[in-house]
């Protein structure tokens, strides 16, 4: 499926938290069509940004920095098999999950979050740099 009809399939939910991704980072439609190879970094700081919804259209992705966003659940990421930097740091994460198909994942900033328990790492084999300071893990 091409990424226009991709596109045309989103509810008004996931099309505004696509746009807010765009425009937060100085990104446009038109790249996201003719060069989406060119985007390979994302980031949220100061804005409302509390589900992970339009990751998908980002393939090419080497970082992805959600910060303070109130982001619950990590979902969404199962297209950015390049994303080497992860943070999803100040959150409200409780559990580590989605992250099987990130391959690439070299560095995970988890830290600041409601995580009680690692796991879900397994598949993160070329993972150097895991950070989970600032939660609630019990061993």
């Amino acid at each position: 499926v091409d990424l226009k009809a991709r596109l045309s399939e989103l509810d008004d939910e996931e099309n505004g938290a696509l746009e807010m991704l765009l425009e937060a980072n100085g990104y446009s439609r038109d790249q996201l069509f003719s060069a989406p190879e060119q985007i390979t970094h994302v980031e949220m700081f100061l804005h409302e940004y509390p589900k992970m919804s339009g990751l998908q259209f980002f393939p090419f992705l080497k970082t992805l920095c959600l910060i303070h966003q109130g982001i619950k659940e990590i979902t969404c990421l199962e297209n950015c098999v390049t994303l080497e930097k992860l943070w999803i740091v100040e959150n409200e994460v409780r559990v580590i999950q989605g992250l099987d198909k990130l391959r690439s994942l070299r560095e995970l900033y988890l830290y600041s979050n409601r995580i009680t328990r690692i796991e879900n790492l397994e598949a993160l084999t070329g993972l150097e740099v895991l950070w989970l300071g600032g939660n609630y893990i019990k061993n």
